[in-house]
């Protein structure tokens, strides 16, 4: 992530109000997993995280997503879902078949390459994660875990 000007203000400020440093903490920290987890993904699997949250949201809907349930859940276009469905499916990892009961919707699912690749890869991305955060105590986890969640509630009612 680039640095914003709100980021570089902040740093040069001798005494930041904590909120402000604690948002970027969280940044910083997000920024460093998801760049080790996708290098992990693509040294062992020659894979990036689209590849892997696509494959992990049809392995939650076993029953198959249509592409804007699965845009829908990763927060993406339905042009970008598309165009990395086409990558899958030339690695017979998903199918997709015409809905029944409306012929112009179209339901992607994973094949049985497919359970077994993302049932690999998850097993990997569960192992490195647990690494990531070894250093923390199961406490300072659980911690960590409920403070964000505190968070989290508090965006919802706020933000949305």
């Amino acid at each position: 992530m680039s640095k914003t000007s709100l980021a570089i203000a902040i740093e040069e400020d001798s005494e930041p109000e904590i909120s402000l440093r604690l948002w970027l903490r969280l940044i910083r920290c997000t920024n460093q997993i998801e760049t080790h987890l996708a290098a992990m993904l693509k040294c062992d699997f020659d894979a990036g995280l689209a590849r892997f949250d696509i494959l992990a949201a049809l392995e939650r809907k076993r029953a198959g997503m249509t592409m804007s349930e699965l845009a829908e859940a990763l927060l993406v276009t339905n042009g970008n879902v598309t165009g990395r469905m086409q990558t899958l499916l030339r690695d017979g990892l998903v199918e997709i078949q015409k809905d029944e009961s409306d012929r112009r919707v179209s339901i992607a699912s994973l094949t049985p390459k497919g359970i077994r690749t993302f049932k690999k890869m998850a097993e990997s991305h569960h192992a490195w994660v647990r690494e990531i955060f070894e250093p923390l105590t199961n406490e300072d986890q659980a911690a960590l875990y409920a403070d964000l969640g505190k968070l989290r509630e508090a965006l919802k009612s706020s933000i949305g």
